[in-house]
């Protein structure tokens, strides 16, 4: 059985590769029917009830074989809140980045240049999250 976030082989409830909970997970979908499961031996330092941390949004990057994680917050929104009200720092509200919100709401947007450097930013999708995830197309 593989792992449905990060496709590694898994033969427990918990992937050892990303330790995320596999939800449905038996002893006979991974070793067959006649399984035993009290022949197994159990790590005592594995929580099974503990919810897994898991991205709503995940790309696979074929080329470097990692999982990029995406913001639930939408690139385009932020951009239209930067260009009309990027000195007053909504788009880092709206992104959840509080600290700066209040540095651009009190020197207005960096005396204008943070703001035109976060419109770059934005367009080209370079800017992150406050959790350091990309934003949404």
């Amino acid at each position: 059985m593989r792992c449905p976030y990060c496709g590694a082989e898994v033969h427990e409830r918990i992937c050892d590769y990303c330790n995320s909970e596999i939800m449905g997970f038996t002893s006979e979908s991974v070793f067959g029917s006649n399984a035993i499961d009290e022949a197994r031996t159990v790590d005592n330092n594995i929580d099974f009830n503990r919810t897994a941390d898991v991205p709503l949004y995940t790309e696979i990057n074929s080329s470097a074989a990692c999982v990029e994680e995406y913001s639930t917050k939408k690139k385009t929104t932020a951009l239209i809140l930067c260009i009309l009200f990027g000195w007053l720092g909504v788009h880092h509200f709206y992104t959840g980045r509080w600290i700066l919100g209040i540095l651009y709401l009190c020197t207005y947007g960096l005396w204008g240049l943070g703001v035109v450097f976060d419109i770059v930013m934005i367009a080209t999708d370079k800017y992150k999250d406050k959790n350091k995830r990309k934003l949404l197309k």
